[in-house]
């Protein structure tokens, strides 16, 4: 519903209930990330989800500048995650693929999120772009994990800021940047390791010389990913054609080339029996060069 506060102000409210049929399933512990879409089955219910928002707008005609912010309320029901210790992809003589069951490697609960969203937004004139800010919470809680509490989701990040704006220098050429920054996210990492004695390999042989590391972790969630943050600039040159136009664009992937982690991994450090965390980005700085022709 909306509601109208003179000719350049606005209320706006919303309820909105949904259900999802698939189910994301996230892993944030180490190594690559993988994400499983999985199918609600008999023992496997329904995503069900129900969100309270509440915005107000309002236009500033002299400055060509459009005003919004939001804030919302979500409740989610039969979320679903991995039980601690699930194996989906370890097959060895004690794990054969004939028993591994998806459905009893997971467990479902309860999620939370609540927050805000403010944008100003310049659509005319030469200059013109966005800025917004976001701040957010994401819980859920699981009874067979953490001890049933509450725990920081996935998803969870406090701050998210975003900044882009165009310039028309001239007809038909165009420069153009954008900012993106976010806090880290939640992801699950050991706090001790232990050396054991591995006593059969992959194929069910007795291996007494051979020795595993044994991860604790203190529970889920238990860590936060550095900051994410990246600057990209781009330069378009735009000629119209007796049929159609085309167009030439300059780009800049992550300017000042900043390492954003991809990948958060524990490895052994060289000449020690100690281990520490590492990170890996994968995505630098990266120039591009674009045409486009349209008829």
């Amino acid at each position: 519903i909306g509601y109208l506060i003179g000719n350049k102000s606005s209320l706006k409210a919303s309820f909105t209930m949904m259900n999802q049929f698939i189910h994301l399933l996230s892993s944030t512990g180490t190594m690559l990330p993988a994400d499983i879409w999985l199918p609600a089955t008999k023992s496997i219910q329904t995503q069900q989800s129900i969100q309270y928002s509440i915005g107000y707008e309002r236009e500033f005609s002299r400055l060509k500048v459009d005003f919004s912010l939001e804030a919302y309320y979500k409740t989610s029901s039969n979320v679903l995650t991995y039980r601690d210790g699930a194996n989906f992809f370890f097959i060895d003589a004690t794990n054969p693929p004939q028993q591994i069951n998806w459905e009893t490697n997971i467990t479902s609960g309860k999620a939370k999120s609540f927050g805000f969203e403010a944008m100003f937004h310049k659509k005319q004139g030469k200059w013109n772009g966005w800025l917004g800010y976001g701040w957010s919470k994401s819980s859920v809680r699981f009874n067979e994990i953490n001890s049933g509490d509450w725990f920081p989701s996935d998803y969870d990040r406090r701050h998210d800021v975003t900044i882009l704006f165009s310039y028309d220098f001239k007809p038909h050429r165009k420069v153009s940047a954008s900012w993106t920054y976010m806090s880290g996210h939640p992801i699950t990492l050991p706090f001790h390791t232990s050396v054991a004695h591995k006593p059969y390999d992959f194929e069910g042989h007795t291996t007494p010389t051979t020795f595993i590391n044994i991860d604790y972790y203190g529970g889920r969630n238990n860590y936060r990913t550095d900051n994410y943050q990246r600057l990209d600039l781009a330069l378009q040159l735009t000629r119209p054609l007796k049929r159609g136009k085309r167009t030439w664009e300059i780009g800049i992937y992550n300017t000042y080339n900043h390492h954003n982690p991809f990948m958060y991994y524990v490895d052994n450090v060289y000449g020690s029996d100690k281990r520490m965390l590492k990170k890996m980005a994968i995505f630098p700085f990266i120039p591009s060069i674009t045409y486009v022709r349209k008829f």
